[in-house]
C-alpha cells in the first residue's frame, strides 16, 4: 500500500530514480507522476563525504530542474519575491 501513495497529493508511482550530471556534480532525484501523466519531482539528493545520499534543500536545486520539472519548480521558486508584480 505504501508504494501506491506519496506524501504529495496527486503524485503517484511508479517512482523512478534518475541521475542528472550538471556543472561537474551528480544530482540524484526521484520522480513520480501526476494524474495527467507528467513527471513530478519528489526529492533531489547529493552524495555526502561519507558516500551517503543526502537530500538537498529546494533552493539548492540546480537550474536544469526548471526545464525538467517546470510545474514543481514554479511552486518552489518565483521570479517575483513575496508575490509582488
Amino acid at each position: 500500500m505504501f508504494m501506491a501513495y506519496s506524501l504529495i497529493p496527486g503524485i503517484v508511482g511508479p517512482y523512478r530514480a534518475s541521475l542528472l550530471f550538471w556543472n561537474g556534480t551528480r544530482y540524484y532525484y526521484v520522480r513520480g507522476w501526476d494524474t495527467s501523466g507528467h513527471g513530478r519531482l519528489l526529492e533531489v539528493f547529493q552524495v555526502n563525504v561519507f558516500g551517503d545520499l543526502e537530500p538537498m534543500l529546494s533552493f539548492q536545486y540546480p537550474p536544469p530542474f526548471r526545464e525538467l520539472f517546470p510545474q514543481d519548480y514554479a511552486l518552489l521558486f518565483s521570479d517575483e519575491p513575496c508575490g509582488e508584480g
